[in-house]
């Protein structure tokens, strides 16, 4: 299950210093459901193998670490699950472990503007990052709504220049869907 072992068209092991992955959302509600159906079955198989052959002392132990790791696989596949209505994103992630970010050496700040921001440095893997030149596939970019989509598309634009220079043009444009505040 997750983090995954191998490679998939639907996740990537990204980096070569941090367990980060490139993961396709799912939108599919049949897809989500029969991925949590497997968790639990092989949940239970594991508990229902074992828990004949452990002591009364040693099951409620063995629940524990069957429970975590629901617990775990479950945290993975949150942030891989998203509502049908945003299936129009096709959205990728980054998705690693989570990180004690009381731990300053954890994460990077860089200026934004006239605030700081924080951020995570790693490094790509070789096997992703294209020999020579920049992948020039990139033909459009379509925003994801946010709360500041203004500067969201000029460092966008601003990116996209760097990488390709000024001659090469990426449509930029903003996604349909409007950005919704928790309440």
């Amino acid at each position: 299950m997750f983090p995954p072992d191998k490679q998939s068209d639907t996740y990537f092991h990204l980096t070569t210093d941090k367990d980060l992955y490139l993961v396709k959302v799912i939108y599919e509600v049949q897809k989500q459901e029969r991925i949590i159906r497997a968790l639990l079955r092989t949940a239970e198989s594991l508990w229902n193998a074992k828990k004949t052959t452990l002591e009364k002392t040693k099951r409620s132990s063995f629940a524990t670490a069957i429970e975590q790791c629901l617990q775990k696989q479950l945290l993975w596949l949150d942030t891989t699950f998203k509502d049908p209505s945003f299936a129009e994103e096709r959205e990728w992630r980054i998705v690693g472990q989570s990180v004690d970010l009381s731990d300053e050496n954890v994460y990077e700040t860089r200026p934004c503007g006239n605030r700081l921001v924080p951020y995570f440095p790693f490094s790509i893997s070789e096997k992703y990052k294209f020999p020579g030149e920049v992948n020039h596939n990139v033909r459009s970019v379509i925003l994801g709504p946010c709360c500041n989509d203004i500067d969201t598309e000029f460092a966008v634009k601003q990116l996209l220049k760097k990488v390709y220079g000024s001659e090469r043009k990426v449509n930029v444009e903003r996604s349909g869907i409007p950005f919704r505040t928790v309440r």
